[in-house]
């Protein structure tokens, strides 16, 4: 049994010699039937005259904070979970035996002391506090002990002029980056809540903010990839995240500290802001933004009535400059999610900009809306009837009125979420049409059943049972895209499998990986990548 799961409440007889540094050892657990358990145990132990606090786990990262430790003249008593122990202090070693509550198991406990305190240590974790530590904070911290509430103002101060989040260097390792958000409380406060997609929405304790006692300044601090990019809000007393949890509405609010936010607009208001926080590294979105001098697209909208689905949509054609119906056939890329606004994810200027640089030949580009969000949800899931609609209705139509070519090497289908998905399952479906594919974040977690425990990436399945197809891919995923809730894969696990899948099966795929969630804020920029990918030309 893991020690962070017991309460354990140790007894250290002897004399009262300061026990204050870091331990290690190990536990051995003997239960009634005889099994034996040995776990190892680190200690972090600060005294204080009668005081002592301090920490206890398995190791050095994995600690909990102790509770209600103290020190008299022939014992320490301290909680941290349910075994409890009678040590002596023999030497420089912590040995002792116990038991764990009324379970009848016994304990056998030597620890030897490994190190002094480092300054962290002497100032315990507070609560919600991980094991990633802002040095900023600690130093705020120690300032409190002697200079007072002053330096609050000044640490205030300071922000108001640098900008929040904190980002501060791990010394030895330039792949990740302490990051700190803050947020400025009133008497009223409670919590706060860090609002980060769905590691807050299933994992709300990891993402509360701690408080420093007698004073407004709330923190978390977590240690993130080099060039994360994402968005991220705070919720102030947040009904979601008590114990148990409440059902009042969470109110969200941009960090005051930062000065980049979303949408970009100045003129949008406060209260629908989102910050933005992008770490150094973060790649670049050299394409998307507009430029001056650069030819433009043409767009042409169409009002389309499909008899496979018995529905209507919109479709957005957007044509080259310079385009003549005479010239070679353009290559062609079809994309899911047409109602975006121009510059969500995609953007007509980054069409234009890599036209222009030589990156990809003069293009015709097809947005496909959907008629409601009952319907993307229904028709973007691998559909049958969809991924026939696109190759008998509206690949014909684009066909007979637009001068595109009928090579499927030329052709693209692309999506992001349900519509990297769906790009994926048109290819599968209609090779003969689709010959590229370019998947953003695709969920391919679905599998159509539904049922409990059902096995994810349902599509990988289906690739795995047809021979090689002539397609060519280009599939992305985010690292914090991850699974959250145990069901055996989210975006970026299985992203993963279906590009071990097609590789195995031969195909040629282009994966990436960005350190972002699923946002449209990466994208937006990464759409470029896959169109160089699959349209891309040889450098001039």
């Amino acid at each position: 049994m893991r020690l962070l799961a017991l309460l354990f409440l140790c007894t250290v007889f002897g004399n009262a010699a300061d026990v204050s540094g870091r331990w290690s050892g190990a536990l051995t657990l003997t239960a009634p039937n005889g099994s034996v358990q040995t776990q190892p145990i680190y200690l972090i132990l600060n005294q204080q005259n009668s005081t002592l606090t301090g920490s206890a786990g398995n190791d050095e990262r994995t600690q909990n904070p102790i509770r209600n430790g103290r020190v008299t003249d022939d014992q320490i008593v301290f909680e941290v979970a349910a075994v409890s122990m009678r040590l002596r202090l023999n030497g420089a070693v912590l040995e002792g035996t116990g038991s764990r509550g009324d379970s009848g198991m016994t304990a056998i406990f030597a620890a030897k002391r490994i190190a002094e305190l480092t300054d962290a240590d002497l100032l315990p974790r507070l609560l919600y506090e991980g094991p990633d530590r802002s040095p900023r904070i600690l130093a705020l911290r120690e300032a409190l002990q002697t200079k007072g509430g002053m330096v609050v103002d000044e640490f205030w101060k300071s922000l108001a002029a640098s900008g929040a989040p904190l980002v501060e260097s791990l010394t030895g390792n330039d792949r990740s980056y302490l990051v700190t958000f803050l947020r400025r409380g009133g008497e009223q406060t409670t919590n706060v809540l860090l609002v980060r997609g769905r590691f807050s929405q299933f994992q709300p304790a990891n993402n509360l903010l701690s408080h420093i006692e007698g004073t407004d300044v709330w923190f978390k601090t977590l240690k993130l990839p080099r060039g994360s990019r994402f968005q991220y809000s705070f919720s102030e007393n947040d009904p979601q995240s008590t114990i148990p949890a409440g059902t009042g509405e969470r109110r969200t609010l941009h960090d005051p500290l930062n000065a980049r936010h979303l949408p970009e607009d100045p003129g949008t208001p406060k209260d629908r802001w989102t910050s933005l926080l992008e770490l150094p590294g973060a790649l670049s979105q050299p394409w998307y933004a507009t430029r001056p001098g650069v030819p433009r697209l043409t767009v042409t909208k169409h009002r389309f009535k499909s008899d496979i689905l018995n529905n209507e949509r919109d479709i957005l054609v957007y044509t080259p400059s310079g385009y003549e119906k005479t010239k070679s056939p353009y290559p062609a890329l079809y994309l899911f999610d047409g109602e975006d606004s121009d510059g969500l994810v995609f953007a007509s200027q980054t069409i234009e900009n890599l036209i222009n640089d030589g990156k990809i030949p003069p293009i015709i580009v097809v947005r496909i809306a959907n008629p409601s969000q009952a319907a993307r949800d229904r028709e973007l899931s691998c559909l049958p009837d969809f991924a026939d609609f696109l190759a008998r209705e509206l690949v014909p139509y684009i066909r007979r009125n637009y001068n595109v070519s009928p090579d499927p090497a030329k052709t693209g289908v692309s999506g992001y979420s349900l519509g990297g998905l769906a790009a994926a399952y048109a290819g599968l479906k209609h090779p003969e049409i689709f010959g590229l594919v370019l998947a953003q974040s695709g969920s391919f977690w679905f599998e159509p059943t539904g049922a409990d425990a059902a096995e994810p990436n349902w599509l990988a399945g289906e690739f795995i049972r047809v021979p090689r197809l002539p397609l060519r891919f280009y599939i992305e995923a985010g690292v914090f895209e991850v699974d959250l809730q145990g069901r055996g894969g989210n975006i970026l696990e299985t992203s993963r499998d279906l590009r071990n899948v097609l590789l195995a099966k031969g195909y040629r795929v282009d994966y990436r990986e960005f350190p972002g969630d699923h946002d449209y804020i990466n994208w937006r920029g990464t759409l470029a990548d896959g169109l160089i990918s699959l349209f891309g030309l040889p450098p001039k």
